[in-house]
């Protein structure tokens, strides 16, 4: 099975997760070949039609994901649909319980509906909150939103809120995608 993830990582935390799943995928099947682009380098410099699985990983910053996220779903969306294709977000919003998956997180809601690709498996995962990574504005700005949500504001602190085994279960769905379209 040959994999790319195509990856939008703002602070390397998304990135993170695609390689826990490379690592599950691999420990299930040491056949899989993976690749790993940056979406940041837009456009991305693959030939999609040469992956059996194509796997998208983005992070939210202040509400939105990055802009080309968006141009890449739409310019590529009928090779997407034509694949077997997974995405997952990643988030502070889904620390919270009925937050932390596709149809009650509202930022990956919300981009599924903008777009025309149909991804096979979808789901959302919590992110890091890393205050000593950030810099002095998003530092305040980040730590405010997380008072007005009741979260962590600490800012020495460096807190991970990812539940790895909901990216084991995505890790093992992308061995067994179907032809019918699913929501973890």
């Amino acid at each position: 099975m040959n994999i790319a993830f195509i990856i939008s990582s703002r602070f390397g935390y998304t990135k993170k997760i695609a390689n826990f799943i490379a690592n599950e995928l691999m420990k299930i099947n040491s056949a899989c070949t993976i690749s790993f682009f940056n979406l940041e380098e837009y456009p991305i410099a693959c030939n999609l039609s040469s992956y059996d699985v194509i796997v998208v990983g983005a992070s939210i910053r202040y509400g939105h994901f990055h802009k080309n996220l968006y141009r890449f779903s739409q310019e590529y969306a009928d090779v997407l649909n034509q694949k077997k294709t997974a995405f997952y977000a990643v988030n502070l919003v889904a620390r919270t319980e009925g937050k932390n998956n596709p149809d009650s997180n509202i930022y990956t809601r919300k981009f599924l509906q903008k777009i025309l690709w149909k991804p096979d498996v979808i789901d959302v995962f919590a992110g890091e909150l890393n205050y000593p990574l950030y810099g002095f504005f998003d530092k305040q700005a980040i730590r405010l939103i997380m008072k007005l949500t009741g979260g962590d504001t600490d800012t020495s602190q460096k807190i991970e809120y990812t539940d790895w085994e909901q990216v084991k279960r995505f890790a093992k769905c992308l061995l067994y995608l179907n032809d019918e379209k699913s929501v973890l």
